[in-house]
């Protein structure tokens, strides 16, 4: 127990450590964001908060007092450097240890306890968000799979708008007769999912489903796993909440700068059309990629689109 302790506490002095660089890496990105990226497209801003939460995730860089292997070697202990380093000494260079005597075994002091308990309470929580958003994503795949079969002409539609955002494939496309905005799941094998009351809504239709091939065709779903893995094992850490709420943000905002450039609606219909479906979306699963998630995002979307710094990238 004293080692578990022992390295419970070194744990949480690497765990610290690397919120710090975070932190700090987080207060340069916001500077940067309200500064010299102030108009930048909103891809960039999300390649910027993106690289922030991986610092997060991968404690390594140059200069820093903690990474991945110092972090092994503080778990095995300061032995673990020693004993590497002694094949390269001469026998004869090394001194006959002097006798030491015996002591009782250290019991499990209050910090070690400490550590343990939050480390124990840590597990728990993580584990719970986990499950949880493994089971939001299974009920997205059944929702998906359980949707009709859309008609051709939409089929050939969701073709010819993956063809002019360069997808090298379109998804599958599915209808949901109780939706009423449009989303996509899944990452090696995305599906689009229509709601019913759609289908007929013309340059809407055409605007929405730009919107979605946008997710597709900037690999958001494999990006938002990366959110999604930040939010698990950082849940207890607000600043990491609020770097995905700005990822949130300007990912949207850019997949409605691709949906402009590439679709049928300018930007003040489109704005329009966005606040319509974000009003609708009692029936939106919280889960998916989107085009109405985020209802709190929606003056923000609106905005860009409207001073023209949503720019498709």
């Amino acid at each position: 127990m004293t080692a578990l302790g022992n390295a419970a506490i070194g744990a949480w002095h690497a765990v610290g450590e690397v919120l710090l660089h975070g932190t700090v890496l987080a207060a340069i990105a916001w500077v940067l964001s309200r500064t010299v990226l102030r108009r930048a497209r909103p891809a960039v801003i999300a390649a910027v908060w993106i690289v922030v939460l991986l610092k997060f995730l991968v404690p390594v860089g140059p200069a820093l007092s903690w990474s991945v292997s110092s972090g092994v070697e503080r778990v095995l202990g300061a032995d673990a450097s020693l004993m590497a380093a002694l094949p390269a000494l001469p026998v004869t260079a090394l001194p006959a240890p002097a006798p030491a005597p015996v002591a009782a075994p250290a019991g499990l002091d209050a910090w070690g306890v400490l550590a343990l308990a939050a480390a124990a309470l840590w597990l728990v929580g993580a584990a719970t968000l986990v499950a949880r958003r493994v089971g939001e994503q299974r009920a997205l795949r059944a929702r998906a799979a359980a949707g009709h079969a859309a008609p051709t002409e939409v089929i050939a539609l969701v073709a010819a708008a993956a063809r002019r955002l360069g997808l090298r494939r379109a998804p599958e496309v599915v209808v949901d007769p109780a939706g009423v905005v449009p989303w996509v799941v899944g990452l090696r094998r995305p599906a689009l999912v229509l709601p019913a009351s759609l289908l007929g809504a013309g340059a809407d239709l055409g605007a929405a489903v730009s919107h979605e091939l946008a997710h597709l065709r900037r690999r958001d779903a494999w990006l938002r796993l990366v959110q999604l893995a930040a939010g698990c094992a950082l849940f207890f850490f607000p600043l990491v909440r609020w770097i995905n709420r700005r990822i949130d943000a300007a990912r949207e905002q850019a997949c409605d700068a691709w949906a402009v450039a590439h679709g049928p609606l300018a930007a003040p219909e489109y704005a329009r059309m966005l606040v319509r479906l974000v009003r609708a979306r009692a029936t939106a699963p919280r889960a998916a990629l989107a085009l109405a998630a985020h209802p709190a995002l929606l003056g923000r979307r609106v905005d860009a689109l409207l001073d023209g710094r949503a720019r498709p990238g």
